[in-house]
């Protein structure tokens, strides 16, 4: 098998795309980390990968990721379970029917369940379900457990007393979603949980709590007085599209929450906080002068964006505003941020884009992200331009990404610390740039894989995880060392696949692991999609 991959890579670094208009042309190689009919580490012997959810990658050259399998005597909701590693040398998390740690004997998982995420410290956070003794579905068979991939602890576990809350409160539901549930570099974790018991309601019944060294915190919860409005305004729910958290190494949780109470009204409802346990700060809220803008105008819709976080404390939002010279569908529409020292407006709907002719303005933005160097990404529509791009503000420097313009693209856009990003034309292709900017295609639908030797299968369409610039606690398919993971879906199953961009050195790839080399690309500039 060796002297077939120095083969096929010699073969690479000679063969050079007559199109490419980089400067130096380099190979980029997808590499496989699962894939359909293998057997998952840790399963059952007769089971085999059926499907699998998106990956992350977790900067310390490994990638984590939720699959399904199947086989003789495995039955249905008892088939999943959490892997993570290099290409060439998994290990399992959490499996269908293994103990689950930290519950009483005889208790195991019935599955896993997303979210889950990792960090560069080897550590895994994620949701599963428990079977056993004394296990009430709907009562106390969800939990969340975090640590290191052999030794996981549990964090949290539907069913227990919520701290920072009356007796006989307890944790009740963890939200099924991808932003749920967080955690940061240090290894602590941070969720969203609902809660049930004495006095509780559905106007405070929902509430944040984080883990600061193996010990829960009470974040906030609705019901409670909403740090910096007026007393009497209390915090009535989470905002964005679904309830959602961002979690830095600081510690500091970051949400998007509406409010009610005294004077609120429909365009003061909603604000962004940041902060530790017992010390929230207000960052924005509707009704605040939205920086960079006219005298009068002001913030009128926070509520509908998922924010940016990273260590120093930096948010990044989308916002809707009013007031003085404000036109819907015009103007009214932009990228903040927000925290020390960055109060400040990154670009506005009808103003010039950098760099485009004169009179081609923004038109609409998606929701950005932010990475520990300040970088943003997002991406935008122009006005008497098709199509949608990626806009990256690096160094105080706002510009277009050289070639992301489609009609397909959509989020998510994802960013690392190197400033590069990546994201998908539609599930049909996956695109990243290079430290340099210069943007490489990685897979396309169409492509042949070879996902082992000599079996060829036509790649049907490819996703990526997305919604993170690396400092948030949230899952991110992009590290800091250029590897993004991702899924593909080909002819006959679908798997997890890597791969870097810069591509490393041909030693560097034994070193890590590799096992095949499943694609070629040479890498260019994007003239067109």
């Amino acid at each position: 098998m060796y002297a077939r991959i120095v083969a096929f890579i010699s073969v690479l670094i000679v063969s050079v795309n007559a199109q490419a208009t980089a400067a130096v042309p380099v190979e980029i190689m997808v590499r496989r980390v699962a894939i359909s009919g293998q057997h998952p580490v840790g399963a059952p012997q007769q089971a085999r990968f059926s499907t699998f959810l998106l990956p992350s990658y977790s900067g310390d050259g490994t990638t984590l990721f939720r699959g399904k399998f199947s086989g003789l005597g495995i039955s249905i909701n008892r088939d999943t379970g959490l892997w993570r590693g290099p290409p060439g040398n998994l290990t399992s998390v959490a499996i269908a029917n293994q103990a689950a740690p930290d519950t009483s004997p005889g208790i195991s998982f019935a599955g896993v369940s997303p979210p889950s995420v990792g960090n560069a410290a080897g550590d895994a956070a994620f949701a599963g379900w428990i079977q056993g003794p004394g296990i009430i579905p709907g009562s106390n068979d969800w939990g969340f457990w975090s640590g290191a991939p052999a030794s996981p602890h549990l964090v949290a576990r539907t069913g227990m007393a919520a701290p920072g809350t009356a007796p006989g409160v307890i944790l009740s539901m963890f939200p099924v979603t991808g932003d749920s549930l967080a955690l940061n570099a240090m290894g602590d974790s941070a969720f969203i949980s609902r809660l049930t018991g004495p006095g509780i309601v559905t106007t405070n019944d929902l509430g944040i709590w984080a883990e600061y060294s193996g010990s829960l915190s009470f974040i906030m919860r609705t019901g409670m007085q909403a740090p910096g409005t007026d007393p009497g305004v209390v915090f009535g729910g989470l905002g964005g599209v679904v309830p959602s958290i961002a979690f830095n190494n600081a510690g500091h949780v970051g949400f998007i929450a509406h409010v009610t109470g005294p004077g609120v009204t429909s365009t003061t409802n909603h604000g962004l906080w940041t902060g530790v346990a017992g010390s929230l700060s207000l960052n924005v809220r509707e009704g605040m002068a939205a920086p960079g803008t006219a005298a009068g105008v002001h913030f009128s819709d926070v509520g509908l964006s998922e924010i940016g976080l990273n260590n120093a404390g930096q948010v990044v939002f989308r916002a809707f505003i009013e007031g003085p010279g404000v036109v819907n569908g015009v103007n009214h529409m932009g990228i903040w941020t927000a925290g020390p020292g960055s109060d400040e407006l990154v670009a506005r709907n009808g103003d010039q884009a950098p760099g485009k002719p004169d009179g081609v303005n923004f038109f609409s933005f998606g929701d950005p992200i932010i990475n520990g160097s300040g970088d943003k990404a997002f991406r935008a529509t122009l006005t008497g331009v098709p199509g949608t791009s990626v806009w990256l503000e690096r160094d105080g420097l706002l510009s277009s990404v050289p070639g992301s313009n489609s009609s397909s693209l959509g989020d998510p856009v994802v960013l690392n610390a190197l400033g590069q990003v990546a994201f998908t034309v539609g599930s049909s292709a996956l695109w990243a740039t290079d430290p340099d900017g210069d943007l490489h295609e990685i897979v396309r639908a169409g492509d042949p894989l070879e996902i082992r030797p000599g079996d060829v299968r036509t790649v049907q369409g490819v996703s990526i995880w997305g919604g993170s610039g690396g400092e948030d606690g949230r899952p991110t398919p992009f590290g800091d060392d250029g590897t993004l993971a991702f899924r593909i879906e080909y002819s006959g199953g679908s798997g997890i696949f890597v791969a870097t961009v810069p591509e490393p050195t041909t030693s560097a790839l034994f070193i890590a692991g590799a096992m095949f080399t499943m694609r070629r690309r040479s890498a260019r500039r994007l003239r067109s999609m």
